[in-house]
């Protein structure tokens, strides 16, 4: 207490002092007070926290990280530590490569434009995982806070995340409607796995949406078409934005894929339409015709303000 508050005036009584076990336990308290105010634990402290002369690795901070790592990756520290100091001495090389990277052409480099990519954020990656902060890295490094660097990490990242996002949104889409090149009209194809004894639904694509009550799967806020709508929204924003970025590097634009996204709803809507009226040109009562494209181009109409 009386370290703590600091009450030095506050001092035992000579009755106190006859207990023994009183006795006993002041001369703890003032061992472990001087301790405590000590030189050793000030240093220790000092240690701990960084001195000017102690900064860097060897903080509580990135000692802690090397640990953290060390411990995810199944590595003592010393092995952790002796990859961090490996990979800092040829970071320099790498900075300068990343500020340099654009795309080359396919047969010289031998990869497409997506795999270059996905080398050089790997590359970006492994250099900025090697500290335990970006400002860290930045001022171990000042060429990595440099307008070229992040220039390049922006444009990399922003056009690999976004195809990547396209390609994803692409996948969906054929996965749903049952083959790679988005045909309405294409029957299903039979599983490997499904003998030709078992029972197999291989309608088109359309004719399963047809059978829909209302095409239920082509409205409310949680259908397909407005996750499309989302990633061309999101997709043309970044391209707007990284033009410049995009054009210095030479990474292609993802227009082809981006178009193919914009065209799915219209072109669904419109073999909806066909078929629907296709069908409806069968039917004898000519009352039964109005009704039923009358209820098709009001659903059609509700599905394009949505994607509006």
């Amino acid at each position: 207490m009386l370290l703590y508050y600091g009450n030095d005036d506050m001092e035992p009584s000579l009755e106190e002092l006859r207990i023994p076990a009183n006795r006993e336990r002041l001369e703890w308290h003032a061992m472990l007070a001087n301790v405590l105010t000590g030189d050793v634990v000030k240093q220790e402290k000092k240690r701990l926290i960084g001195g000017t002369d102690q900064q860097g690795d060897h903080s509580l901070k990135t000692e802690t990280w090397i640990g953290v790592r060390a411990k995810t990756c199944g590595r003592s520290i010393a092995a952790q530590r002796r990859l961090i100091e490996d990979g800092r001495s040829k970071i320099k090389q790498a900075i300068e490569g990343i500020v340099a990277f654009e795309i080359k052409g396919e047969a010289e480099v031998g990869k497409s434009p997506m795999d270059q990519v996905r080398d050089i954020v790997a590359r970006i990656d492994k250099v900025e995982s090697l500290y335990p902060m970006r400002h860290a890295f930045e001022v171990a490094h000042p060429r990595a806070a440099s307008a070229p660097y992040r220039e390049t990490c922006d444009a990399v990242i922003a056009w690999h995340n976004t195809t990547e996002l396209i390609n994803t949104e692409l996948g969906i889409l054929q996965k749903w409607v049952g083959n790679v090149e988005l045909d309405f009209t294409k029957a299903r194809p039979r599983p490997a796995d499904v003998t030709s004894g078992q029972l197999f639904d291989d309608s088109s694509f359309i004719e399963r949406i047809l059978k829909e009550d209302g095409l239920k799967s082509l409205q409310g806020d949680d259908n397909l078409l407005n996750g499309v709508n989302k990633v061309i929204h999101k997709a043309k924003t970044t391209l707007i934005h990284n033009a410049e970025g995009f054009a210095d590097r030479h990474l292609p634009p993802y227009i082809e894929e981006l178009l193919t996204l914009i065209n799915f709803p219209s072109r669904l809507i419109q073999e909806i339409i066909r078929m629907r009226l296709s069908y409806a040109k069968k039917m004898k009562d000519p009352a039964q015709q109005g009704v039923m494209m009358a209820e098709q181009m009001i659903i059609q109409f509700q599905i394009l303000l949505k994607l509006a």
